[in-house]
């Protein structure tokens, strides 16, 4: 049964089966936590999943230890709280 549908455009659904009672409780929780509906945290993981990665290069990963660096300088740390 469609339920919601689009003219010219059909959306598939999808059943998935083999959740425990406790998998689908949490992913209850998750979903009034974001204040999103089951449907709509599950879409956003299946996306999330099935982007493409980019591979850190290793000037990417020069520039992030340097910003983490200033976590270890209590100078640095120190206005951050002023």
């Amino acid at each position: 049964m469609r339920y919601q549908s689009l003219p010219g455009r059909t959306m598939p659904d999808i059943l998935i089966r083999g959740l425990t009672a406790s998998e689908v409780k949490s992913l209850d929780r998750l979903a009034a936590l974001e204040g999103q509906s089951r449907n709509t945290v599950m879409r956003e993981m299946i996306r999330r999943s099935l982007r493409p990665s980019t591979p850190i290069d290793l000037e990417d990963t020069r520039k992030l230890l340097a910003l983490l660096s200033d976590g270890l300088n209590d100078e640095i740390m120190s206005q951050a709280w002023r």
